[in-house]
């Protein structure tokens, strides 16, 4: 009768083995996964604090572009806010596993500071967004609508016979 209880004993440590390297992929899945997104923070909202700067600095003395600068101002100081936002997120993940409830996330603290930081980075991306459309909205709005009339010239097509003929 021994026999039958470590087959038992056998097939239940091969099943808790079995199960600790699902939840350890999951784990890793997971992990990547909040990486990868962090990345994508870092770069949407990085991306968009150096088009942005090159763009202010293009534009910077035009007349047409004045309605527009502070707008793209403030645009720029969100990018870098979310900036920090994804610099935070790793900080608070890295927290979430050291905490004593790192397998009930809901009740965890820092899972909550988190999900914030990573949604107000993306947050800070999307109002930074609106706000560069809302300035170019108002800048064209405020543009000189400049007419130049039509001389009635017809412009020459590029090929030599054209030229000979004159």
């Amino acid at each position: 009768m021994a026999e039958p209880n470590i087959e038992v004993e056998k097939l239940r440590v091969e099943i808790q083995r079995l199960q600790m390297e699902r939840a350890n992929v999951i784990t890793e899945t997971k992990n990547r996964i909040l990486s990868e997104g962090m990345k994508g923070l870092f770069l949407i909202n990085g991306g968009g604090a150096i088009a942005l700067a090159a763009w202010i600095q293009a534009v910077w003395e035009k007349d047409w572009a004045a309605p527009m600068l502070k707008l793209q101002l403030f645009s720029l100081g969100l990018f870098a806010i979310g900036v920090i936002f994804a610099a935070l997120s790793p900080v608070a993940r890295y927290l979430v596993f050291h905490h004593k409830n790192t397998l009930t996330p809901s009740k965890n603290p820092f899972w909550w500071t988190h999900m914030a930081v990573t949604a107000l980075s993306i947050l800070s991306f999307a109002i930074a967004t609106g706000l560069i459309v809302k300035g170019g909205l108002e800048a064209f709005d405020k543009r000189p609508v400049t007419m130049t009339p039509n001389s009635g010239v017809q412009p020459t097509p590029k090929s030599g016979a054209a030229d000979a003929k004159r």
